[in-house]
């Protein structure tokens, strides 16, 4: 399976370092993989969703996110100003420059089927994405989406995170893979919560997302409980052009399984990202 590197330029002027897998043989559609918050395109679940797209055919992308606040090939956040000012909308636009480069061929897939996959907070920005790119007439409109542990809503901002971010500037959170051992987030972390105080932007999204739909979430996820897949599930169901569907991972927590740095950790051999793969390539057969 080959692999390739690749940089574009993403929001704020930051750079997005990405990694393409190709498969063997003639692809059938290309996929864009979208990690988490604190995550990077080389950790955890990330690459192995990767290696199992182009392993069933796809072109697969993963990327960093120009916030992520994490060098190129480093699995640590040392670059604290960027992190700190991360934004949805940064989130947004960066997964947009992606798909452009694919659309002028910067980077391979222009023509086949679009999938997006995002895991955790990635997969709350996959399913706005399947609103938004049609509402904003991104120049791919994906084909099918794959949510993983997703939460139920964007970032949110609790009153005592709100008397933080007012008394400091920041919310601090500990993170042993910072060389500080906390991260800060910045005022436009919240942005899209404290500019629309009466609006539910991520329920907006998921009203107007289109394409055919899969939710996956591990029954012993303690960082996203799996109620939040079901919540999501309920209000995808009123949308008549999106058509969901649930798949519930045995014993599988936020990871699924798939821990460790690169592509070739061995933890991620555990029975729920087999069983998650399986339900990944039943859905594209299906969809494809």
């Amino acid at each position: 399976m080959r692999a390739t590197d690749w940089t574009i330029q993403g929001s704020d002027a930051l750079p997005i370092h990405g990694n393409t897998h190709s498969p063997e043989g003639d692809p059938r559609a290309v996929a864009v993989i979208v990690h988490g918050w604190t995550g990077c395109k080389d950790r955890n679940i990330v690459p192995v969703l990767a290696q199992h797209a182009a392993s069933i055919g796809c072109i697969a992308h993963r990327f960093s996110f120009g916030h992520c606040g994490i060098e190129k090939d480093a699995d640590q956040i040392t670059r604290h100003d960027e992190f700190s000012r991360d934004a949805l909308a940064y989130q947004f636009e960066d997964l947009r420059r992606v798909i452009e480069a694919i659309d002028n061929e910067t980077i391979p897939g222009k023509g086949l089927p679009l999938i997006l996959i995002g895991h955790s907070r990635g997969g709350a920005t996959v399913l706005g994405a399947a609103a938004r790119a049609h509402r904003e007439g991104w120049s791919i409109e994906p084909h099918a989406t794959i949510s993983i542990a997703a939460p139920s809503a964007y970032t949110r901002l609790s009153n005592e995170m709100r008397e933080e971010l007012n008394a400091t500037g920041f919310v601090t959170r500990k993170l042993a893979r910072s060389d500080t051992g906390v991260v800060r987030m910045g005022p436009s972390w919240y942005a899209h919560y404290t500019d629309n105080p009466d609006r539910d932007l991520f329920a907006e999204d998921l009203a107007a997302a289109r394409g055919p739909i899969l939710l996956i979430h591990g029954d012993a996820d303690d960082a996203v409980p799996p109620s939040h897949a079901k919540r999501i599930l309920e209000q995808l169901q009123t949308n008549a052009n999106a058509d969901p569907t649930f798949v519930t991972i045995r014993w599988g927590d936020h990871n699924l399984g798939a821990v460790g740095f690169g592509t070739d950790h061995k933890r991620s051999e555990k029975p729920a990202i087999f069983e998650a793969q399986r339900a990944i390539g039943s859905f594209l057969r299906e969809v494809l």
